[in-house]
C-alpha cells in the first residue's frame, strides 16, 4: 500500500524497548492506585515521600530533603509550605545557622505517617503477590543493578561537562 508507513522497534533495541515499556506500564498503575489510597489520607504521594523522609531523618534541611526526592529546592519549599500550612511539618532554625531550617514532622505529621505508611506499604505488597518470593528477590536484585548503573552513568556525564 502506497503512504503507509510500517514503524517497528530496530531488532537491537527491542528487549530494552520493551522492558522499558513494562516498567512503565507496571509504575503507572501502581501509582494510581498510590494515589488513590493516599488521598483517602488527605495526602499526595509527594506529600507522603516527605513525610517518611521526615519519619526516619528528622532535622533535614530543604536542600538535603530535595536531594533525596531528586526534585528542584523550589519543589521541595512548596510541598514543605503546604504540609507546613496544614499543621504535618515544622520549620526550626537550625542551631548557629540563622539562614538554614532544619524540618520536623509535627505530632500531627507523626501520626499521619504511622496512619498511613502501614497500609500504604501492605498494599505495595500485594502488588507483587503475582510474583513468588525468589522471583521478588530477582527482580529488586535486578532493578537496583539498573539503577546503580545509571547514577553511575549520570554522575559520569556530569563530571564529563564540567
Amino acid at each position: 500500500m502506497a503512504g503507509t508507513a510500517s514503524a517497528s522497534i530496530q531488532r537491537e533495541y527491542r528487549d530494552s524497548v520493551l522492558a522499558w515499556l513494562h516498567l512503565v506500564r507496571v509504575h503507572s498503575r501502581i501509582v494510581r492506585e498510590e494515589q488513590a489510597l493516599l488521598s483517602r489520607f488527605g495526602l499526595t504521594p509527594a506529600q507522603f515521600d516527605v513525610l517518611s523522609h521526615l519519619a526516619t531523618s528528622p532535622g533535614l534541611s530543604q536542600t538535603e530533603l530535595a536531594e533525596r526526592l531528586i526534585v528542584t529546592k523550589g519543589n521541595v519549599g512548596g510541598l514543605v509550605d503546604r504540609l507546613e500550612r496544614d499543621g504535618l511539618v515544622e520549620r526550626r532554625a537550625k542551631p548557629g545557622d540563622r539562614r538554614s531550617n532544619q524540618l520536623y514532622l509535627t505530632d500531627a505529621g507523626c501520626r499521619a505517617f504511622a496512619t498511613a505508611a502501614p497500609e500504604l506499604e501492605a498494599h505495595l505488597a500485594a502488588q507483587f503477590e503475582g510474583l513468588g518470593a525468589k522471583d521478588l528477590c530477582e527482580l529488586r536484585r535486578l532493578l537496583a543493578q539498573l539503577d546503580r548503573e545509571l547514577r553511575r552513568k549520570e554522575q559520569y556525564e556530569a563530571s564529563v561537562e564540567v
